[in-house]
């Protein structure tokens, strides 16, 4: 059911972030942590990673400014520095990612919705969360997704899900998207080749335990005394 709920946020957030940018703002980070007001990630992202992470980015400025989420490269510029206090920060990790995600669903939904060669699959999808009952039904179907009426409506928006997800970096719809793709590589390659490596354990493997004792021990059947052999062997060439 989550999906059902970025649906319909990414279908309603365009006019939102075009109401926000007139009051984006020169205001300067520190003032904007202190007003009682919600920011809008759309176009202020910058402003909520210098607000919620004050312990990482002390100046309060220097991040990349504009529309969605902070640049891939610059991602990584954080997660490359030296000191590490960027990449140990499992909440800006997490904070960075779902993001990502988020305005990758956004841009998908919009991209579809938008585009000028307009399919019946879109129609319909405008047809159905156009409906004056959709964001009523949407709910009951979050509160009881096993109801008869919530696997119904996941039915109907499963279709639209699957087209727009794919492009979601690292989600189930990307992950399914790649079985065709997989499969029109060995259409158009052939069969892959499997290469597997197995390394058995040390102990229960005859050939480690003669070289390690230089002689034939397959009749050893004490664990510990394999393993104190091995243990032995390695001591010696280290």
């Amino acid at each position: 059911m989550f999906w059902f709920l970025i649906l319909y946020i990414c279908f309603s957030s365009a006019t939102a972030a075009a109401a926000a940018a007139a009051a984006a703002a020169t205001t300067p980070a520190s003032e904007i942590c202190n007003q009682r007001r919600l920011l809008n990630e759309f176009i202020q992202s910058d402003i909520i990673f210098l607000c919620g992470f004050p312990n990482l980015f002390l100046l309060g400025r220097s991040l990349p400014h504009g529309q969605g989420p902070l640049p891939r490269d610059f991602m990584s510029f954080l997660l490359r520095q030296s000191d590490g206090r960027f990449s140990r920060s499992y909440e800006l990790l997490f904070a960075m990612f779902n993001q990502m995600q988020r305005h990758a669903a956004s841009r998908a939904v919009a991209n579809r919705i938008q585009a000028k060669a307009a399919t019946k699959s879109t129609h319909d999808f405008i047809e159905l969360v156009s409906d004056v009952n959709f964001l009523k039904n949407l709910k009951e179907a979050i509160q009881d997704s096993s109801s008869p009426e919530a696997q119904k409506l996941e039915r109907q928006l499963r279709y639209h899900l699957d087209v727009t997800t794919s492009k979601v970096p690292w989600s189930p719809g990307e992950r399914g998207c790649c079985l065709s793709k997989l499969f029109g590589y060995i259409s158009h390659f052939g069969l892959p080749s499997w290469f597997i490596t197995i390394a058995p354990g040390d102990v229960n493997n005859p050939l480690v335990l003669n070289e390690s004792a230089n002689h034939r021990v397959d009749s050893l059947t004490d664990p510990v005394h394999r393993f104190r052999l091995v243990q032995h062997a390695l001591n010696q060439r280290g």
